[in-house]
């Protein structure tokens, strides 16, 4: 059993190729700034049996959803409370809600990095 974090994970990706229907597939991993992770494996073509390896490009569609999701719903978008006056009705007013997440100042310290792409979007 592995027991550094890029084994670790290798191990896992060996295992999704292996036991889980992978086709292919990459991770990277980033701490502070720094890449601490970068593995891969299986095909990244299976009808010319081409192998995956550090170059190799992966299309990610909705992948991005979830990690905006967790974001939010850890408060790491700097919108940490609702806005001042909501009701349940406006709660459902996307309109409204929208707007007013628009108008509002963030909370989010300046240390805070970016861990999703959807900040940088939300700071007006």
């Amino acid at each position: 059993m592995a027991t550094n974090p890029k084994s670790m994970v290798q191990e896992a990706v060996d295992a999704a190729i292996s036991k889980r229907g992978e086709i292919g597939l990459q991770v990277v991993a980033y701490v502070d700034g720094k890449q601490v992770v970068d593995v891969w494996s299986g095909l990244a073509d299976i009808t010319t049996g081409r192998q995956v390896d550090a170059g190799t490009l992966f299309p990610v569609f909705s992948v991005t959803k979830a990690v905006t999701a967790n974001d939010a719903l850890t408060h790491r978008l700097g919108v940490p409370i609702m806005p001042l006056g909501v009701t349940p009705e406006l709660m459902c007013d996307w309109d409204w809600m929208v707007q007013d997440t628009v108008r509002s100042t963030t909370a989010k310290p300046q240390e805070w990095t970016n861990c999703s792409g959807f900040w940088s979007r939300t700071k007006m």
